[in-house]
């Protein structure tokens, strides 16, 4: 996901192009599964406020990165 989503990451990068930048991986020492998916998590949180003097912002993501989860196939 990138900054036409999330209102943290328009804010800092408002001409920003979506990028996946988290990823999950598995040890080589550990059993490799056939397929690893790797899914953005974009859960919202109420609109929350932030005060910075003279600025006033308000944002309906946690960070400007979603986090991931990662399953076999």
């Amino acid at each position: 996901m990138g900054s036409t989503v999330n209102s943290i990451a328009k804010y800092n990068y408002p001409n920003g192009k979506p990028e996946h930048l988290d990823y999950i991986f598995t040890d080589k020492d550990h059993k490799q599964p056939k397929q690893l998916v790797n899914e953005v998590v974009t859960e919202k949180p109420k609109p929350w406020d932030v005060y910075a003097f003279p600025y006033y912002y308000v944002y309906n993501d946690f960070s400007d990165h979603y986090p991931i989860k990662a399953y076999s196939k």
